[in-house]
Formats: C-alpha cells, sequence, structure tokens
C-alpha cells in the first residue's frame, strides 16, 4: 500500500520471511514487488544475518541497529530529500527469543525511534503476542510510546468460512492528530482473507466489504 501512494518512496522491512512471501502478499494487494527489490526501494533485513556464534544479545542488536542506521539518512540529508521512508520490524518478538532482558530490546527500540524520527522516517513494529492478558514488557512499552496501535486477532468463538478475525485501531499516547477516530474492541472491525486478498466490515455485515 505504501508503494500506491509514494511511487519513489522506500521501505526497509527487517524480517525473517524471505522474499517470495513479500511478494505473494503483495499480489494478493494487487502490488508488485519486483521492480521495488529490482531498484533496492525495497529492501529486506533478515535479524538471523546478524547472530554470532555466541549469544550475544547486545553485540547482535547493535550489528542489527548499525545496518538499519546505514539505510536511514541522516537529519541533514533527509531535510533534503523527498523520498518517503518507511521501516517495517515485522516481528520484533522475535528478538525476544535471543534475550531474557526485556531492557535490551526496549534499549534498541528507543534507538531505532531516534533515528527515524529525526530522519523523518515512518516506523511500523509487529508484534506477536501469545498472552491474553498482561503484555509482555515489551508490548507494553510500544503501546505507551506508540502513534497508534492495532491490534489484529482470531474470533473467541473461532474462524468462520465467512469471517477470519477482528482488527482493532486506537490512538497512541504521543498521537498528534487530534481529530483521529479509533476503532475500539468494541467497535472492531470483522475481516476475511482469500485468494483475492483482504477484506474488511462491520460487524454482523459480513456481505457489505469496506
Amino acid at each position: 500500500m505504501f508503494f500506491k501512494e509514494h511511487k519513489t518512496g522506500r521501505v526497509v522491512v527487517v524480517s525473517s520471511l524471505d522474499e517470495a512471501h513479500w511478494k505473494a502478499v503483495s499480489q494478493k494487494l494487487g502490488l508488485s514487488l519486483a521492480p521495488h527489490f529490482a531498484s533496492n526501494a525495497f529492501e529486506l533485513l533478515d535479524p538471523s544475518r546478524f547472530l554470532g556464534s555466541s549469544p550475544d544479545t547486545q553485540g547482535t542488536l547493535r550489528r542489527l541497529y548499525d545496518e538499519i542506521h546505514q539505510r536511514i539518512p541522516r537529519t541533514a540529508d533527509a531535510s533534503r530529500s523527498s523520498t518517503p521512508r518507511l521501516l517495517v520490524i515485522d516481528d520484533i518478538s522475535i528478538l525476544e527469543w535471543i534475550s531474557t532482558e526485556p531492557t535490551t530490546i526496549i534499549r534498541f527500540i528507543r534507538a531505532i525511534r531516534h533515528i527515524t524520527a529525526s530522519s523523518g522516517t515512518g516506523v511500523v513494529i509487529r508484534y506477536h503476542s501469545t498472552s491474553p492478558t498482561k503484555p509482555p514488557p515489551v508490548l507494553q512499552h510500544l503501546m505507551e510510546t506508540c502513534h497508534y496501535h492495532v491490534s489484529v486477532k482470531s474470533l473467541t468463538s473461532g474462524r468462520s468460512g465467512a469471517v477470519s478475525g477482528e482488527a482493532t485501531i486506537n490512538a497512541g499516547p504521543v498521537v498528534e492528530d487530534k481529530g483521529f477516530v479509533s476503532r475500539p474492541t468494541a467497535e472492531a472491525l470483522h475481516y476475511r482473507v482469500d485468494a483475492s486478498g483482504f477484506k474488511f466490515f462491520d460487524r454482523g455485515t459480513a456481505g457489505g466489504v469496506i
């Protein structure tokens, strides 16, 4: 969707999923990523590349940070560039598998936010939570410092043929758009995934697609 609005944009995605996966997903959304891969406008960074032979979490995150930093323009350069940029960390909870200290990952997030904010780069961070109750420390930090928080989950009643799950979106503590209208749990959108892509609709209106 980013490239549909920004033809000359640049996206860096930190993900363990390969190029074929992202091409397949974008194809369902009616967008071909092939030319963007070819021009390096869409670039993948696999976090497993930066794992050393020893469980040095800080060293791993430092190497990953350095790789991201190389792809984010410095503040002075960013002010002279009109190229929209987006950083996507596809599943930051993966980093918890190599770290027992949430504070280490939180420091990494803060460092990433500093370089992206100073350069005007947008950031999307996905966190896969398995806890239905209290959020883990890293997720709690993300929710306390985000502009927007989107929650996507399966239905408590289980998946049906017409509905795959539900999505909510809420303004975060630092949001600047005071006119933003949230979609809390009570007003969650239902969605369906099929061969043609993703469809969203209000509860009880599976036929009325948004």
